[in-house]
């Protein structure tokens, strides 16, 4: 008779009985053991617990309140949003045309002239910051020579308008008080 292949894979013999028929004794040979083919995991093998219909309604009801919740922290978040929209809207802010008429070019100039000196300041190699700090304070005065220094240095081109020392200073006082405001 015969054995085919996938019957054999079926075939069980008893130890005592084998051992008997050989003549071996199984416990001293080495024993080699085959590796056995692992099963795939598929959807057909898992067990699935069946759901009552008592969980699948308090699930619904789970997600239909946080679903409630979540649609009602979007209308506050909305009105949150709506507020500051309506808050920024309100503010008056100056049109770029109104600002350039009531900014005279002098003083445009001025200031610009004055952040140029600053940058130029700031970012010179040998710049040495406790040449403007005095004790916990600013410096102004040295700040304001620097500064003035600077500009008069720029205005000596002929592309520029000429400003008097005053003037500068005079922009140099605002500047700094409204520093001192802003602190």
């Amino acid at each position: 008779m015969l054995v085919r292949e996938w019957e054999a894979k079926y075939i069980y013999f008893d130890k005592q009985e084998l051992e008997q028929a050989l003549g071996v004794d199984l416990d001293v040979l080495p024993v080699r053991k085959l590796p056995l083919k692992q099963e795939r995991v598929t959807d057909k093998n898992l067990i699935k617990p069946k759901t009552t219909n008592t969980e699948k309604d308090s699930t619904i009801a789970e997600l239909q309140t946080e679903n409630e919740q979540l649609k009602a922290r979007i209308a506050e978040l909305e009105n949150q949003l709506q507020a500051q929209q309506s808050a920024v809207n309100s503010q008056e802010v100056l049109p770029v045309n109104n600002l350039d008429e009531s900014y005279n070019p002098t003083e445009r100039e001025t200031h610009l002239l004055m952040i140029d000196a600053m940058a130029k300041l700031l970012t010179n190699q040998n710049f040495n910051v406790n040449k403007y700090i005095r004790g916990k304070n600013i410096n102004k005065k040295q700040i304001s020579e620097d500064i003035t220094e600077h500009i008069t240095k720029v205005l000596n081109t002929p592309e520029t308008k000429p400003r008097s020392l005053e003037t500068i200073r005079k922009r140099l006082d605002e500047a700094l008080k409204l520093n001192e405001q802003a602190d």
